[in-house]
């Protein structure tokens, strides 16, 4: 028994340390964001005192900021790609996690409904409700991985899908559903 606890304890542990190294090893879309926002709003700096230059008649300043001006065009561009692959690194991570609730969730439907049908009275009632707010709650995380492929391309549209999955994950859970990692099977 004392066994079992200590194997559960360190498969916990194990879980928490790899997901906080993922997320260490990786910038947020939103972080991404605002530095690719930084460095659009760089490139219209030095577009606009190119221009300024050469209103003046400062060739030479005005060609060496049109240079710095690609420079920044293209740090931008670079800026943007960043914001694109951490959306997708952020969407892989949201639906493996949301594949891995559904099917865990379906495993505890199951063994809730078994143990519902083998005892009476007010545990089974009380097993039956669980069912069927857990049957509840796997629907809206399919709505979820549903809203996740076809994901609209707008920044401020994915930061609120990413919230209103993780809303749905973490607040919204049924208090009776454990986390797939607090409950191990086969141990």
């Amino acid at each position: 028994m004392r066994r079992a606890a200590l194997v559960r304890a360190s498969i916990v542990l194990l879980g928490t340390v790899i997901a906080a190294t993922r997320l260490g090893c990786s910038k947020s879309s939103e972080t991404e964001a605002a530095e690719a926002a930084k460095a659009a709003a760089i490139k219209q700096d030095r577009e606009w005192r190119a221009f300024e230059e050469l209103r003046h008649g400062d060739t030479r300043s005005a060609a060496q900021m049109l240079v710095e001006s690609q420079e920044a065009d293209e740090k931008a561009a670079r800026e943007q790609q960043d914001v694109r692959e951490a959306v997708k690194r952020e969407q892989h991570r949201l639906r493996a996690l949301l594949t891995k609730e559904m099917v865990w969730v379906d495993r505890w439907i199951a063994d809730t409904q078994r143990v519902a049908l083998s005892v009476q009275g007010p545990l089974r009632a009380e097993k039956e409700a669980d069912s069927a707010v857990a049957r509840e709650w796997r629907e809206r995380l399919g709505h979820d991985l549903e809203a996740l492929d076809l994901h609209p391309q707008d920044a401020e549209d994915w930061a609120a899908l990413r919230k209103r999955i993780e809303r749905d994950l973490e607040d919204d859970r049924p208090s009776s559903v454990p986390r797939s990692y607090e409950t191990p099977y086969g141990i």
